[in-house]
């Protein structure tokens, strides 16, 4: 597991609680970086990474960017079989920049679900699950 930008309490309970953990506290972009075309990697690839972050909000071009970013380092070291989940608030998933991101997520990993909305959440959230990167 990946597990990028927790508190530093979290962190310690992230790895307290699964002792295979790699957290680290910061950004993800300075955590991982993608490899270069034909590169083999030596260290093993996290199975799951997850966000605490929506990633369809903020300005056109700065969601834009930190958007296509982060997909392509996530597909670029994710395991094979490897999941990255995140949150999105209910009443933003009509927005241009939440259809973008769920197709940006779409375009390089094999499955992307939705989980149930959590209505008590102020405002209401849902889970959303990628799994799989696309070769």
């Amino acid at each position: 597991m990946l597990a990028a930008r927790l508190s530093r309490l979290l962190r310690g309970i992230a790895v307290r609680r699964s002792p295979s953990a790699n957290g680290k506290y910061g950004l993800i972009a300075p955590v991982v970086k993608p490899m270069p075309s034909g590169a083999q990697h030596t260290k093993p690839m996290p199975s799951s990474s997850q966000s605490g972050r929506t990633f369809s909000s903020g300005p056109r071009h700065s969601a834009v960017t930190v958007q296509e970013h982060l997909v392509e380092v996530l597909a670029a070291v994710l395991a094979p079989t490897g999941a990255f989940t995140t949150f999105a608030y209910r009443h933003a998933a009509p927005l241009v920049s939440a259809r973008r991101f769920r197709d940006l997520l779409s375009d390089r990993l094999e499955e992307v679900v939705p989980g149930r909305t959590v209505w008590r959440n102020s405002p209401s959230a849902y889970v959303l699950h990628a799994r799989r990167p696309r070769p």
